[in-house]
């Protein structure tokens, strides 16, 4: 009897994190940034909306160039969001710098949603209506998943 739960046991262990693995590979397949810490597999966006392929080359340019500038405006937003916990933490923080450190933040997320769009559009630019379509579903998949949220 001892035996058969042991059994049991290992068998509902296994289980567990055969799905946990599952759920994390299948995650991290839509990450499309290296900030977000693992690439986007097998070029999901490229092969989903069947680019030809000048299209294919042109976006992929432009796409590395779009991550690599987010990333690091991602960077420094983290690094901000840092200062401002540290202005909090202090034995007495000043309201009013901690305004403009919010502040600060706010312009620089304003200003990767400015990025983002203006991505959008250059690959929107590279597409044909099908294409288009396509690409716009992914889009509002991965958001309705919260793929897209901010890490903070």
């Amino acid at each position: 009897m001892l035996r058969f739960i042991l059994v049991i046991s290992l068998l509902m262990n296994f289980s567990v994190l055969l799905s946990a693995g599952y759920f994390y590979y299948k995650q991290s397949a839509y990450r499309a940034s290296p900030f977000c810490q693992q690439p986007l597999k097998n070029n999901y966006l490229i092969e989903s909306i069947s680019l030809r392929p000048e299209q294919r080359e042109t976006i992929k340019v432009k796409m590395s160039s779009f991550h690599a500038n987010i990333d690091a405006a991602r960077k420094e937003v983290l690094a901000k969001r840092i200062e401002l916990l540290a202005l909090m933490q202090s034995d007495s923080p000043d309201q009013k710098i901690i305004d403009n450190k919010i502040a600060d933040i706010g312009r620089m997320q304003g200003n990767i949603q400015k990025m983002a769009a203006a991505h959008i559009l250059e690959v929107k630019n590279q597409l044909d209506k099908d294409q288009r379509d396509k690409f716009f579903g992914l889009l509002q998949d991965v958001m309705g998943r919260g793929q897209m949220r901010s890490p903070w």
